[in-house]
């Protein structure tokens, strides 16, 4: 294993925490927080006032907000700050852009990483499944439901006990003073990042090792605490990764898009002889194969309907319908090259409210005066073969 270090200290292990460390609650955990407390008839203050309370356990937050210990009131306002989040406000909530290429480079280095958050463990493990990070992680800890007396420090605690770490083979990761505090009260090395809801001087007030205000200058840091000849490659590390990504992607995103034609036209095709629906049916069993294939390979989980997963969310089979459906139905009708620029336009319009909206758990990205031009040249494309 290549393990990080710094002056002798061995970091094999990782622990980081998720708000705003690995992604950005703000909304779902704002709009949680003000349901709570209107359901309890309290005064719910703006929400740049609320983003404060990403990060802490949430009965230190609500204690905070309703001026009470009162575990009663407290466990009621927690009742219905979940009763919305379970079920709405876990995917309020987005991935940091550079986050994926980083936990990439770490594990590639064989560094293990742990996540350790103040949120309760079976939303942690939502969150992380829905935006495909959890093969990254070994392991996670955070509290259960019912657990009322957590921090920071505890779960911290817990997660060395449980693995048999060495405080000194262990680096905490977190953008709240909590996070600092408890691994120094675990006698684990901390790093403070800036990008979430912590300030550089909450940070430092709080003894941080380290504090860094971007997820390259983490891998820096990371490097440094290895040597200083290892920072370096570790700051280009990210950048090469992300191209190679970026590449792959992009590949498969064109193949994605050649197979669209041609499923579209076999199936076109086909339906010339035995007709539309039979077409379609043998279309759907082959999918049907390929589907269960993947899933068997990768695991077989059957977590197909867990609690609180949107509705919109399994639309995707109905859309998928209509797309082989329509295809295969107007591709005769006007020629593969002339249906598939009507079916770009469709997709770049919807892409673009989708992402703007940030809607079906997919990262807002507003649409820019360079997204609708670029939109507008799609739909000039589309013009011009009609020409």
């Amino acid at each position: 294993m290549r393990a990080l270090h710094d002056a002798g200290r061995v970091t094999s292990h990782l622990f980081l925490d998720l708000d705003g460390t690995v992604t950005d609650p703000r909304d779902g955990i704002v709009r949680c927080i003000s349901h709570a407390l209107a359901t309890l008839k309290r005064p719910t203050p703006a929400d740049h006032t609320l983003e404060r309370f990403i990060g802490p356990p949430l009965p230190r937050v609500f204690e905070t907000l309703l001026g009470t210990t009162d575990e009663v009131l407290v466990s009621a306002a927690i009742k219905a700050y979940r009763d919305r989040f379970s079920s709405i406000g876990l995917l309020e909530n987005r991935v940091y852009p550079e986050i994926p290429s980083a936990l990439s480079v770490l594990t590639g280095r064989g560094v293990t990483l742990y996540l350790v958050t103040s949120k309760p463990t079976v939303f942690a493990r939502r969150i992380l499944d829905h935006f495909g990070l959890s093969t990254y992680f070994t392991r996670i800890y955070g509290p259960d439901l019912d657990d009322m007396k957590y921090s920071k420090a505890s779960l911290v605690g817990r997660a060395l006990a449980t693995e048999r770490l060495a405080p000194g083979a262990v680096t905490m990761i977190g953008d709240r003073r909590e996070d600092i505090e408890g691994a120094k009260a675990n006698r684990v090395r901390s790093i403070g990042v800036t990008w979430g809801y912590g300030s550089r001087e909450e940070l430092e007030a709080a003894g941080a090792d380290h504090v860094v205000s971007s997820v390259p200058e983490l891998l820096v840091a990371l490097g440094a605490v290895a040597s200083r000849r290892s920072a370096a490659p570790a700051a280009r590390g990210l950048p090469i990764v992300e191209l190679r990504e970026g590449v792959l992607f992009a590949t498969f995103a064109i193949a994605a898009g050649v197979a669209t034609s041609i499923q579209a036209t076999t199936n076109a095709g086909r339906s010339k002889s035995v007709g539309l629906g039979p077409a379609l049916v043998v279309n759907t069993v082959v999918v049907l194969f390929g589907a269960v294939s993947l899933w068997l390979a990768t695991g077989a989980r059957t977590t197909f309907f867990p609690a609180g997963t949107a509705w919109t969310l399994y639309l995707g089979g109905l859309f998928g319908f209509t797309i082989i459906a329509a295809g295969a139905f107007v591709f005769p009708k006007l020629g593969a090259a002339w249906a598939v620029a009507l079916m770009l336009f469709g997709q770049s319009v919807a892409a673009l409210v989708i992402d703007h909206y940030g809607l079906m758990g997919m990262e807002r990205a507003a649409m820019t005066p360079q997204r609708l031009i670029g939109a507008g040249l799609v739909v000039a494309g589309v013009a011009i073969f009609r020409l």
